[in-house]
């Protein structure tokens, strides 16, 4: 059994060309649960009406809008699923994208894969997600540092084994869900990588994220306070590094089988967050400096940790190049 989780919130515009999608599926051993977060338009009769026709589809309403982290993690909680996949309620999904994901499982915690970008009308935008945001697929990118700093896994187009769930629920709401399934796998059995987008990842401007891809002018970059902009990217990591701290031990033995947590890493990790947190009362902070050059000297896959990276990093916020 396959859990397929579609969260919903005023989607009627495009979710019935997203649901043909998944009932179009070539394996076909799935629990559909589309949970719907108090939608003011048609969405819920589209939904009801199709629940009417196939009986896999489970269906959950909120009287009151709970929020994204909410509405998901309420139905992931009712999964039955060996596997689980999360569904955007705009997007088309290939027809064989679960089947062709479970076919690369092999022994890690999950598969994820690229999105080619369409546009509102459903035409090819030409080029995909990963080309837009300069990912550069690698086996090293899902590692747990690297995702410290930039997520490469969408949960549109991600299937998971469901031991997942002991480490991220509950959601924070400190950073999106997808980047803490991530971290979350990274730590426990790994994710492999499809070659193939799996999923036609609609852009319209309305999206819950990577709306700023849609239209030309959206995708110009506003000038910025770059000491801002890095204050707040510091501020970021140190919560993704706290995340995998604090998570790590809530994984279940069933998650622990796919791979065994480094705890070397951990014990690496342990003294950033605080080191990172005294970036407004330092003018150079050489210890979070030599944390970082340790980090990224120690562990092979910690090429973003180069020294200009760990010096930028250990800038206080009063710092100014002369």
């Amino acid at each position: 059994m396959i859990s397929i989780i579609v969260t919903t919130y005023n989607g009627a515009k495009y979710l019935a060309a997203q649901l043909d999608s998944i009932l179009a599926q070539t394996y076909t051993g799935l629990e559909i649960i589309l949970s719907d977060d108090a939608s003011t338009d048609d969405t819920w009769a589209i939904a009801q009406r199709y629940a009417a026709k196939d009986p896999r589809i489970v269906l959950i309403r909120h009287e009151k809008n709970v929020g994204l982290h909410a509405n998901l993690g309420g139905a992931l909680e009712r999964a039955t699923g060996m596997y689980i996949a999360i569904s955007d309620q705009d997007d088309i999904w290939r027809s064989d994208k679960i089947e062709k994901q479970l076919s690369l499982l092999g022994c890690a915690v999950g598969v994820y894969s690229d999105s080619a970008l369409i546009d509102a009308a459903g035409n090819s935008i030409g080029f995909t997600l990963f080309e837009s945001l300069n990912i550069k697929p690698g086996p090293d990118i899902t590692k747990t540092v690297p995702l410290f700093f930039k997520n490469a896994v969408s949960g549109h187009a991600l299937l998971f084994h469901r031991s997942l769930l002991s480490m991220v629920l509950p959601f924070t709401d400190d950073f999106i869900f997808d980047h803490q399934l991530a971290l979350a796998a990274s730590c426990f059995g790994g994710l492999q990588f499809c070659d193939e987008p799996l999923v036609y990842h609609r852009i319209h401007g309305g999206n819950h994220t990577n709306a700023g891809l849609a239209g030309e002018s959206a995708r110009k970059q506003a000038i910025v306070d770059r000491n801002a902009e890095r204050r707040t990217h510091r501020f970021q990591q140190q919560q993704r590094i706290r995340y995998v701290l604090d998570r790590a031990p809530r994984a279940s033995e069933a998650l622990k089988a796919h791979g065994v947590c480094d705890e070397g890493l951990l014990q690496d990790i342990a003294e950033i967050p605080a080191e990172m947190a005294r970036y407004d009362q330092v003018f150079f902070n050489l210890r979070l400096f030599n944390l970082l050059r340790k980090l990224g000297s120690k562990h092979r896959y910690c090429r973003k940790l180069r020294l200009t990276r760990c010096f930028t990093l250990a800038k206080g916020a009063r710092w100014r190049r002369r």
